[in-house]
């Protein structure tokens, strides 16, 4: 570590303000010095000073210098400091993000076997089983998934939302509804927040593909009561949803009042609308939307272009 500088005396809370604004400007020699002074004036007070090593040592992961916050983990503990469940987190979510998945089990394990007292918590899970999610490791997505339901008091927006992006991906409708209904109950109600509108779309898409107009429009009615304007997924869930329903003017509708709201159609609404087109045999359609997408600079998905052929 580096050695400390001559930083006026204060509250650790105060040092910790400081600090971490030195991390988010990434100015590391002096985030360092400031560690160095902190652990200097206030050794006796270990849990402040644990904060103070987990602010550096997470800026450290989220900037991706991963051996630094590694060397600097390994110091924390060489001062006789014990992570907190936060630090462990923030290593924890680094390892996941970059598909490091034995130094994220790694660190998994030494917060379960070497410091008593410091646990998992719903954090620890969601950053597990996104990690082993993208990773492709079911079974241990499962595992981390039964560890997030035995702490259904901490659940929060994120938890219902990341299990819902599960259970979507997986195409378990039924999942998806039972946790929706769940995150509702919890007071969670749908916002503008990145989880729970997530969430929102990803429930509009399982009651598309299952034929469940009713449910789809009604879950797109309080979606918009309370507040959250469909973005493109909303639209691409609506007209893939109208599409498999046979319900032409509805997704043409959809389509249209994507335009109205200002919303420019991405290559995703497009290749719901042409394959919608196409499945129906509407082929002078398909081809339209084909051609208008081309022009507006975007691309169809092999799967478009195949079902156009095929149509």
């Amino acid at each position: 570590m580096v050695d400390k500088a001559n930083f006026p005396l204060g509250s650790v809370a105060s040092y910790n303000s400081v600090l971490s604004g030195f991390a988010r400007a990434h100015l590391w020699s002096k985030a360092e010095s400031l560690l160095a002074q902190i652990l200097h004036t206030h050794r006796t007070d270990s849990s402040l000073v644990s904060t103070s090593f987990g602010l550096v040592i997470s800026s450290y992961g989220k900037a991706g210098m991963l051996a630094n916050m590694e060397s600097l983990f390994r110091c924390m503990l060489n001062e006789g400091c014990s992570p907190s469940t936060s630090t462990f987190n923030a290593m924890i979510s680094v390892y996941g993000k970059a598909l490091r998945i034995p130094d994220m089990e790694a660190a998994l394990q030494a917060m379960l076997a070497e410091f008593p007292g410091v646990e998992p918590n719903v954090i620890t899970w969601c950053c597990l089983a996104d990690a082993y999610r993208r990773a492709k490791l079911d079974a241990r997505v499962d595992m981390a998934l039964e560890k997030l339901l035995l702490k259904p008091e901490e659940l929060d927006a994120k938890a219902y939302g990341l299990m819902v992006d599960i259970y979507g991906r997986r195409k378990d409708f039924q999942s998806v509804e039972r946790c929706y209904k769940e995150m509702v109950d919890a007071g969670f109600k749908p916002d503008v927040s990145a989880w729970t509108s997530m969430a929102v779309n990803i429930v509009l898409d399982a009651y598309g593909a299952k034929g469940s107009i009713r449910r789809m429009e009604q879950t797109l009615d309080e979606m918009e009561d309370d507040g959250i304007e469909p973005d493109s997924r909303t639209y691409t869930a609506l007209v893939a949803g109208y599409a498999k329903a046979r319900m032409v003017r509805r997704m043409e509708s959809t389509f249209l009042r994507m335009r109205v709201a200002c919303c420019a159609p991405d290559e995703f609404v497009y290749n719901a609308l042409i394959d919608g087109y196409a499945s129906l045999g509407m082929v002078e359609e398909a081809e339209q939307k084909l051609a208008e997408m081309s022009r507006s600079g975007l691309k169809a998905s092999v799967v478009e272009l195949t079902s156009v052929l095929n149509s």
